[in-house]
């Protein structure tokens, strides 16, 4: 007898994930393409690129500590622009193109 849930792998796309798991990916996968494309279609994302992209290019944090720093924004937001910025530098370098700042 169950729960009445459906288990992680029983959901749409039967990949052992659940709904939540597969919104963050797809979020991360938006927020790399962002910064790989320098696609300015989402103006909110844009804003808060900029200000993250500045704070990183600049050395500076963008909170005063890390206990001031949303969870949200040090676990997920920042490791995908982060790497984001990686991958984009990689793809710069592979076709000599100028990586984003």
């Amino acid at each position: 007898m169950g729960t009445g849930q459906p288990k992680p792998d029983e959901a749409a796309g039967g990949d052992g994930l659940t709904d939540v798991q597969r919104e963050l990916i797809e979020l991360e996968e938006y927020i790399k393409d962002a910064i790989i494309t320098r696609s300015g279609d989402d103006r909110m994302l844009a804003i808060v690129l900029d200000i993250v992209l500045s704070s990183i290019a600049d050395g500076r944090p963008l909170y005063p500590n890390i206990f001031d720093e949303p969870i949200f924004y040090r676990r997920y937001i920042k490791p995908w622009i982060e790497e984001g910025l990686r991958e984009a530098a990689k793809i710069a370098e592979v076709t000599k193109q100028e990586p984003p700042r």
